[in-house]
């Protein structure tokens, strides 16, 4: 039962389950990200494998344990690529520049930003802020460079 389960999850989602951090994730593909699925929702998809089975309540958390255990991959979050998911796919951030790539389950992201990135995108706020704070100079256009820099390591890793 549990990996009719798990094919059944793959059928849907293009791609295997995966067990981490404590809850079975499964790929999103309107979300471009990873989502938990809940134990209710599980224990459901369980009871529709064989709908003229009678199953007991032992029986059901034996296969969720099950799947949990057969998909169990630790550690399966923190080895992600560095990327940033957005709502129109996946930024990724190296010493070339940001490159916008494809919504895929590699990325491995659990969250997404709401909004699309936009490479052309100008934040007027953000550049009168960073004047303000370190100055219009050649100095504080410096400072304004490594501390954005900063952020975008914060961020990406």
């Amino acid at each position: 039962m549990a990996r009719q389960f798990i094919e059944r999850v793959r059928t849907v989602t293009w791609t295997d389950p995966v067990t981490d951090l404590g809850d079975l994730h499964v790929y999103r593909r309107d979300l471009g990200r990873w989502a938990p699925m809940p134990e209710h929702a599980i224990v459901k998809r369980v009871l529709t494998l064989d709908p003229d089975e009678a199953f007991t309540e032992p029986a059901v958390q034996g296969v969720v344990k099950l799947v949990k255990h057969l998909t169990t991959n630790l550690n399966f979050f923190d080895e992600a690529p560095a990327a940033i998911v957005c709502r129109n796919g996946a930024v990724v951030v190296s010493a070339e520049g940001a490159k916008l790539e494809p919504h895929a389950p590699r990325w491995r992201s659990r969250w997404h930003i709401p909004t699309d990135y936009r490479a052309d995108a100008k934040a007027p706020l953000w550049d009168r802020a960073l004047v303000e704070w370190l100055g219009d100079d050649e100095d504080g256009r410096a400072r304004a460079k490594a501390l954005q820099e900063w952020i975008g390591v914060a961020l990406c890793g």
